[in-house]
């Protein structure tokens, strides 16, 4: 008994763990789904910006939520899945009072529900989440149900091919794919979600050379329609 134990203990300290990545920033994770997220200080702001990545860390998508109309804070942002996200805003009053709204939105900026009152995420179930607010005198909870939204789904960067060469010091190519006749945007990303250039792009060619020499030495993130991809610039 006692060398099993013994056994046992010593295949603890040789168990290895291992850093994969350091984001120069807060993040979090989104309940549903393989995803970090972080949110620009929002306290008192008139707007937040929300970074998402994948569990890859591809810059999957950055959103912008506007104070709504008629309040002038944020008072909370949260991320409950890709596709939605809830946010509170209030209005202060002289006296110290205020006076709040919760809005779930879409990730396109299409609201989907309002709630006349200051309210919270509970818990998640499965593809459930549980959202508690209090109104004239009455405590409500509300359950929802992430629809059409599989719990295992991933933004997979795999319809065109990587940056080259990777890293880079004065250019890069970066590939994309486009239906014919098709126009679009290709946006670039500092690692903390900023966007830095824009170029606008179509099927005539597959790919641009960007010019690299006056980047900071680091990781950015190419997107084309929704798709990313990481380059290193050194």
């Amino acid at each position: 008994m006692l060398l099993l134990v013994s056994v046992l203990f010593t295949n603890k300290l040789n168990a290895q763990i291992t850093l994969e990545h350091t984001f120069e920033e807060y993040v979090d994770v989104v309940p549903f789904g393989n995803y970090y997220y972080s949110v620009t200080d929002y306290y008192e702001a008139e707007s937040a910006t929300i970074t998402i990545y994948d569990f890859d860390y591809n810059l999957y998508k950055q959103i912008t939520i506007p104070c709504y109309q008629g309040y002038e804070h944020i008072s909370s942002v949260y991320p409950i899945s890709p596709k939605i996200i809830f946010s509170e805003f209030y209005t202060n009053f002289e006296e110290g009072g205020s006076i709040a709204s919760t809005i779930l939105y879409d990730t396109d900026g299409n609201i989907l529900r309002i709630i006349d009152s200051g309210a919270y995420i509970d818990r998640f179930l499965n593809n459930k989440f549980l959202l508690n607010y209090y109104k004239d005198g009455t405590t409500y909870t509300e359950v929802y149900s992430v629809d059409g939204y599989d719990l295992n789904e991933k933004i997979m960067a795999t319809s065109f091919g990587h940056a080259y060469p990777n890293p880079a010091r004065n250019t890069i190519s970066l590939p994309y794919n486009l239906n014919k006749g098709e126009q679009a945007e290709m946006l670039i990303y500092d690692v903390n979600g900023k966007m830095i250039e824009k170029k606008t792009i179509d099927s005539t060619f597959d790919k641009i050379l960007l010019n690299v020499e006056s980047y900071t030495p680091g990781i950015y993130f190419y997107s084309v329609n929704g798709v990313s991809h990481k380059f290193v610039v050194r």
